[in-house]
């Protein structure tokens, strides 16, 4: 995740929370993470099984003391892969 402010610079210590939009989507809560010097923040969600194969929609939200900033944003994910065992 990077943030930039509307300019196109870098917005470092900014307090980035990714969630999914509907609920039961992700194994874990939404996670909060603050931009690092570059305006980065790394993220690893974790979707439940049922959910491979479908698409996932996420909400991610910018904070900073003086402004906030939302995006919505989608992708489809892999479907599972079956065991040859």
């Amino acid at each position: 995740m990077t943030v930039k402010d509307s300019r196109g610079y870098l917005v470092r210590g900014a307090k980035i929370k990714i969630r999914s939009k509907a609920a039961g989507r992700l194994t874990r809560r939404a996670q909060t993470k603050a931009s690092n010097k570059v305006g980065q923040a790394p993220f690893v969600l974790r979707v439940k099984p049922q959910r491979l194969g479908k698409r996932l929609v996420m909400v991610t939200v910018a904070r900073t003391p003086t402004a906030k900033a939302a995006k919505t944003t989608s992708i489809r994910l892999a479907k599972a892969r079956r065991s040859t065992r």
